[in-house]
């Protein structure tokens, strides 16, 4: 009898076991569910301008957080987070989706799909099959494509736009060719949604261009892992006291900790006794624990990077002569580093004023607040995104030091990595092998 008791007990285990695997396949299915019809939901807009009682429309496609959804069927409360970025000169959004929930053990799973959603009418879908004409009226409300998408067409022929919400300069754009008309001081309550001819104050006439993109961030490699379960780093560098908990198994920021002025790489799990959770957890990835510190990063670390935004700040340093003016730049000003990690990119905006020949010529450069550009562990290095195989290529495919631009150029990005990481390459995209992009990149600071 005590034979078949200890066998009994085995039963009991694996029956268990069975049943708790057999309780998150069925919940992770809901999940998969619940975040294919957010996005298919999404993908059903039939509208470009949000209409009041109407279907949903493209400017409603907005970051929404911890939507409740009660599945009867998994007995199981799932709560639904829409993160959406808007993808600056295209008429793109990139939308991730999170479902979690709490399994039986009270452990918390999740669920993540990622999707592009293009920003095209419905009605034209049919046009598809038409060759397209890249002319000023053949975009987005009339207008020339290197203005930004959330300018503010005014009706004149102009659009108005704001480089960075909450600030008090905007600029206005001629929509046919692009080229930055004016520019004015405005209130700091104002947005570029809400602006109009009679809102703008002292406004001064000039010709200048358009210099923009993003900022994207992938740290694999920073991190230090403390144990199987969780590791940790200081997004703000090592002279500050705050920590984000990264857990190892689900890629999630799950704690902020303050840690003191210690190094991310002497923190102990001793050090984390002040601390206070993220809710919900904000996924981050791509993270590989056991493997970030070694590994080499690839061409799917630059595709889609995921890791929090940083302070950033974007400068254009001349090398061309007889400019009337200098260059201004501005760059997203992130909120606490609870909104900040909840945002992957820094988007920057520079205005530059032309020689008389209408063109010039210079270098951009990136600055991560607290952080160092160099090739340590402590440091970060900034790579720029291009398809180029060296420094030296055309203005709009991002080199090392731009020549002659005679015109405004966009999707001008980066991508900051830890400074012992070399910047990531990629080849030519394949669409026959279901590789669209070519996402190569190729180090820009510290000089190479």
């Amino acid at each position: 009898m005590a034979i078949m008791a200890f066998g009994m007990l085995a039963v009991v285990g694996v029956q268990a076991t069975l049943r708790m695997n057999a309780d998150i396949a069925k919940q992770r299915s809901e999940a998969t569910r619940l975040a294919e019809q957010e996005l298919e939901q999404l993908r059903s807009f039939q509208e470009m301008a949000a209409v009041a009682g109407a279907t949903l429309g493209w400017d409603e496609v907005v970051t929404q957080m911890g939507t409740v959804a009660v599945v009867a069927v998994a007995n199981t409360t799932f709560t639904i987070d829409r993160i959406v970025n808007n993808e600056v000169g295209s008429a793109q959004k990139s939308l991730t989706i999170a479902v979690s929930w709490q399994d039986r053990h009270d452990d918390r799973q999740t669920v993540v799909l990622r999707n592009v959603l293009a920003g095209a009418a419905p009605v034209l879908s049919g046009l598809l099959s038409v060759p397209p004409t890249r002319t000023a009226a053949s975009q987005r409300s009339g207008r020339h494509p290197t203005i930004p998408p959330r300018a503010k067409d005014m009706g004149s022929g102009e659009s108005v736009f704001k480089p960075r919400e909450g600030g008090t300069v905007a600029w206005t754009f001629n929509n046919t060719t692009g080229v930055i008309t004016r520019v004015c001081i405005v209130v700091a309550a104002s947005t570029s949604e809400t602006l109009d001819e009679g809102s703008l104050g002292v406004c001064s006439a000039t010709t200048a261009q358009l210099l923009s993109g993003y900022v994207r961030f992938n740290l694999a490699g920073v991190a230090n892992r403390l144990d199987d379960d969780v590791s940790v780093y200081k997004p703000s560098g090592d002279d500050h006291d705050l920590a984000w908990v990264i857990n190892n198994a689900t890629g999630e920021i799950v704690k902020q900790c303050d840690v003191g002025n210690e190094d991310t790489e002497d923190l102990e799990l001793g050090d984390l006794d002040d601390c206070a959770a993220v809710v919900p957890p904000q996924p981050i990835g791509p993270v590989n624990a056991a493997n970030d510190a070694g590994r080499a990063l690839t061409a799917a670390d630059a595709d889609d990077p995921r890791w929090p935004a940083m302070p950033t700040t974007v400068s254009l340093g001349l090398t061309s002569v007889d400019h009337a003016a200098g260059t201004t730049c501005f760059t997203q000003l992130l909120g606490s580093m609870s909104d900040a990690m909840r945002q992957f990119s820094v988007e920057y905006f520079c205005i530059v004023m032309p020689n008389p020949l209408g063109t010039w010529s210079g270098r951009s450069t990136v600055s991560i607040s607290d952080w160092d550009i160099g090739t340590d562990r402590d440091e970060v290095r900034v790579c720029r995104y291009t398809q180029a195989a060296n420094d030296v290529t055309d203005n709009t495919d991002h080199p090392r030091n731009y020549t002659d631009v005679a015109g405004n150029l966009i999707n001008q990005n980066f991508l900051v990595v830890n400074g012992s990481k070399a910047c990531p390459t990629d080849v030519a995209a394949n669409p026959a092998a279901a590789d669209f992009v070519n996402t190569n990149t190729r180090q820009h600071q510290p000089a190479p």
